[in-house]
């Protein structure tokens, strides 16, 4: 005989109703016997807490106020520019990952004759990034790399 269910709220009234399964207690021996230290799973240290380096929200990059409305912390959008630049940078392949129009190879590049004109395009797609974003523009580099 199973014991009465208590009265169901809206939500709860709302979904199918579920049987009750009668689950046996686990034995002595089964909570005796735990996995020996060699068997343990690591446990895994749960991440640190992020923190608002203006001491403003809790870390998160939202400000909620009394009437549980949320705005974005001034912090948020370093964040956001972090996580992106990290996110690029761990696409790259090292030998990439400090390449610039000021240094060599480019440099050289920009000089010779073969390369010069798809330096300046590159360049100049660049030099208006974020105006070319904005219009759904993008730049497809192929070919092999090196």
């Amino acid at each position: 005989m199973s014991a009465p269910r208590p009265a169901r709220g809206r939500l709860e009234s709302a979904l199918p109703e579920m049987p009750l399964k009668a689950v046996p207690a686990p034995s002595d021996e089964a909570v005796g016997a735990a996995a020996e230290p060699s068997e343990a799973r690591p446990v895994r240290e749960p991440k640190p807490r992020a923190v608002c380096p203006l001491a403003v929200c809790d870390g998160g990059g939202w400000i909620v106020d009394d009437n549980d409305v949320a705005t974005p912390c001034e912090c948020r959008a370093g964040k956001i520019e972090k996580a992106r630049a990290k996110g690029v940078s761990a696409t790259l392949p090292k030998r990439y990952r400090g390449v610039s129009f000021d240094r060599p190879p480019v440099t050289e590049m920009a000089r010779g004759a073969a390369t010069r004109s798809k330096v300046a395009e590159v360049r100049g797609f660049c030099d208006e990034i974020d105006a070319r974003l904005d219009e759904g523009r993008g730049l497809w580099i192929q070919g092999g790399t090196g």
